[in-house]
């Protein structure tokens, strides 16, 4: 019985008196949630390549003055030898970042404050999301309530029926 008075007390405070505006109100929660979610996926997708951006450019930036004295060497293989490390580390961080597409280093500062950016966003959008989580189970409840009651009727007339027939 609390189920029926719930779904009547969140019908009536929404002033919802059609199915149809329950269906309209349950699609509206339901989009909200989904574009919130992928929102929330782009944002972190973006914050993922910032910094693998910023990793690539720091190590470019740290060890490109290694890399210039070791082509600039007489004898490459004994310079080699002692940083070798860091070049390979240069040359992947160039190969990454002509994968990603860089033609021109970026601002390593202004990287962070995009990221920073991008994180603050996301945590809003986060607790709207919780926020509309909640709307879409209760009004998925609502829905279910009332979908069962609008049944019940149906199936005792078709119970009715077969005991006639």
């Amino acid at each position: 019985m609390s189920t029926i008075w719930g779904a009547y007390h969140f019908l009536t405070e929404h002033g919802i008196s059609q199915y149809g505006q329950l269906q309209g109100k349950f699609d509206e929660v339901m989009t909200s949630q989904d574009r919130l979610l992928s929102s929330m996926k782009a944002k972190e997708q973006r914050i993922a390549e910032i910094g693998l951006l910023i990793k690539h450019t720091s190590t470019y930036r740290e060890y490109k003055p290694v890399y210039d004295r070791y082509q600039k060497s007489e004898d490459k293989e004994k310079f080699l030898r002692g940083q070798e490390s860091k070049i390979i580390l240069f040359e992947s961080a160039v190969k990454a970042l002509k994968q990603m597409g860089v033609q021109k280093l970026p601002d390593t500062a202004a990287l962070k404050q995009e990221m920073a950016a991008l994180t603050g966003e996301k945590k809003q959008e986060y607790s709207q999301y919780q926020q509309i989580r909640i709307q879409a189970r209760e009004i998925e409840t609502i829905k279910k309530n009332v979908d069962s009651l609008l049944s019940a009727p149906k199936q005792n007339e078709k119970e009715k029926n077969q005991e006639r027939g």
